[in-house]
């Protein structure tokens, strides 16, 4: 027998004294220190092998002795050191058992996440992963509904359609692939490029999507027939952020080589260059009436810009160190930035 507590008391060490119901019937070890006034903390990586039924227990003992919730949360945390299998069974036991409301764990992908989306309802969610798969989840359930195979290479970026009918997935494999999400069944692949897919947008109506590439180029797509409608050359650096107007009629583009482009999703024509930056532009959003331009960058600072002039507005600084996400308020008049500071 392999006991997993190692109790504080020196008169608490003849397991052959202890009532038969002490061990776990499914693989004989000590669950639980029998000693009314034992309180002693577990040793993680001893627990590490441990069948689900002791997992079980030991989380009641956890609970029924002096460990607040907060403890017991946190050492919920900690259980990265376990299987993944044994993670999520410990999470979803301690939820079910005492009725408290804590996050699921999604288990499936066998590498990091990259990328994920909700359904406008927020019953659906879209992960796609360096596995080369994405996946569906149920989410009220915590369920995985489909396996979307079919990507060769990292799954970098994904958006779902407005409808909740369709899934576009941009991979490293230097392609786009629209996928049906009632069935999981791939409805064409979308080549062009010839490096890796790194952003991509859906134009609100689902008929046209756009990329952007490592190789430096943004394609509109014809998302019903998967043909190419254009090209966008200009950028000299990869592409790593993109977003469409809310009609659908401009593009705009952020770079390596340190400017942000402004296109028209129409002919495909670049209309202007913005300038500015003195390092990668990271991520970038419009206003909803798509006046204003908001950029944010390797430089550490974020930018205001006038879309129809390309004049820089106003320059945010106070991150010391690299921008890589930022969103608007709903009502276009807080912009929140987020930084590797």
């Amino acid at each position: 027998m392999n006991p997993l507590f190692q109790c504080i008391y020196p008169d608490c060490n003849k397991l052959s004294d202890l009532p038969i119901e002490t061990f776990c019937p499914f693989c004989s070890r000590l669950c639980r220190c029998p000693h009314p006034d034992c309180r002693s903390l577990l040793d993680f990586k001893s627990l590490a092998d441990t069948c689900p039924n002791c997992l079980k227990s030991i989380i009641i003992g956890l609970h029924e002795g002096d460990y607040s919730a907060e403890q017991i949360l946190g050492w919920l945390e900690d259980l990265k050191i376990f299987p993944l299998d044994k993670r999520d069974l410990a999470w979803n036991f301690y939820a079910n058992y005492y009725h408290r409301r804590l996050p699921k764990i999604l288990i499936g992908h066998s590498d990091p996440i990259n990328c994920l989306t909700l359904s406008s309802d927020g019953k659906t969610l879209v992960t796609g992963s360096d596995d080369g798969t994405a996946r569906i989840w149920d989410v009220a359930s915590g369920q995985q509904r489909t396996v979307l195979k079919g990507h060769t290479g990292y799954i970098r970026c994904l958006t779902l359609s407005s409808d909740g009918k369709m899934i576009i997935t941009g991979s490293y494999d230097s392609t786009a692939r629209i996928w049906d999400i009632a069935t999981g069944q791939q409805r064409a692949v979308l080549k062009g490029h010839t490096d890796l897919i790194s952003c991509l947008k859906l134009s609100s109506d689902g008929n046209s999507l756009v990329t952007g590439s490592r190789d430096s180029t943004a394609i509109i797509w014809d998302v019903a027939t998967g043909q190419q409608r254009a090209v966008l050359e200009g950028h000299t650096g990869s592409i790593y952020c993109l977003t469409l107007s809310s009609d659908g009629k401009m593009i705009i583009t952020g770079s390596y080589d340190n400017t942000a482009r402004i296109w028209d999703a129409t002919t495909g024509q670049q209309r202007a260059v913005i300038e500015g930056h003195t390092d990668y532009i990271w991520c970038l959003t419009l206003s909803n009436d798509g006046k204003s331009l908001f950029t944010g960058s390797e430089d550490n600072t974020a930018r205001i810009w006038d879309v129809a002039t390309g004049q820089e507005r106003a320059v945010l600084k106070g991150h010391t160190g690299y921008i890589y996400c930022l969103t608007l308020s709903s009502d276009g008049k807080t912009l929140v930035t987020g930084s590797e500071d």
